[in-house]
């Protein structure tokens, strides 16, 4: 199977259970599921085996040109983005030799969608960790905005929090 199916299977999988509550019913609304299954794919495109490169192209095609991405970069600082600036940090970190070797992966541990016609926050609860690293997965919150344009939702900017240690994932997640 190669790498671009696997992560084919992997989304659909992925996305086939976020949407599914008891039973099988969607928890999602059919404009829910859209938004969800967007967001699921950019975990999965940004997430790369060491000897797979990411299609950054495709990365780049779920957004806005002129979306705007603020990235917590330590404790206290955050970084600003644009859409170039932020394909650029991430290209870079592939350029590690450690996660050039074992690869990254993000994944989502919980997924809230709230949509109201054509505009929408997705907030995720994800895990990231450089494959195969004895470190253990680093979680954090994203907080996406989507807005829906030619019948097509679209990344307008994301926020993102690190979850330290001794920190709990916030109750509206529950």
């Amino acid at each position: 199977m190669t790498q671009s199916t696997r992560k084919t299977w992997t989304a659909g999988l992925c996305i086939l259970f976020l949407m599914t509550g008891v039973h099988g019913q969607s928890v999602y609304t059919p404009e829910e599921d859209e938004a969800v299954t967007l967001i699921s794919q950019i975990y999965d495109e940004v997430s790369s085996e060491g000897d797979t490169p990411v299609d950054w192209d495709r990365v780049r095609s779920f957004f806005l040109e002129e979306a705007v991405i603020v990235l917590r970069s330590s404790a206290q600082g955050h970084t600003i983005f644009t859409l170039d600036g932020f394909i650029q940090d991430f290209r870079d970190f592939y350029e590690n030799p450690v996660v050039q070797e074992s690869g990254f992966r993000e994944e989502i541990i919980r997924i809230k969608p709230q949509i109201y016609r054509n505009a929408a926050s997705i907030g995720v609860v994800y895990e990231a960790s450089v494959i195969g690293s004895e470190r253990p997965p680093q979680q954090g919150i994203d907080f996406w905005i989507l807005i829906k344009m030619d019948d097509q939702w679209k990344v307008a900017g994301i926020s993102n929090e690190i979850i330290f240690p001794g920190q709990e994932i916030p109750d509206f997640f529950q």
